[in-house]
């Protein structure tokens, strides 16, 4: 559970890098959003806001960040994190499987 979390939070600093900053709007955010398919952008802030109850998204200044957003960020993260293992592990469960059932074949010929 630990590295899982470890994980999401390095994949949110991907996603929440253009949160961060001195911005005149959240335009660049806007944009990030919708490309990502995160959520719908009419929760978004049209100009930075102060982000004083952000966990993740944290900034000295003012952020395009909302708490709505780091919680649609985090589970896009996860999401994106858990097809990424589904997709590299599928290659392994072919393998463990093949092999299991090779070995479950010499099983029976030494038995006969």
């Amino acid at each position: 559970m630990e590295m899982r979390a470890v994980l999401v939070y390095a994949f949110l600093a991907v996603f929440i890098g253009p949160c961060r900053g001195t911005l005149m709007n959240c335009d660049e955010v806007r944009k990030v959003f919708q490309l990502k398919q995160i959520g719908p952008v009419k929760s978004l802030p049209d100009t930075p806001i102060t982000g004083s109850d952000l966990q993740v998204c944290l900034s000295k200044n003012v952020t395009c960040c909302t708490k709505k957003m780091e919680e649609r960020y985090q589970v896009a993260a996860r999401r994106d994190i858990q097809n990424l293992l589904q997709t590299s592990s599928s290659s392994l469960k072919f393998l463990i499987s093949r092999n299991v059932a090779a070995f479950q074949g010499q099983c029976i010929d030494f038995r006969d």
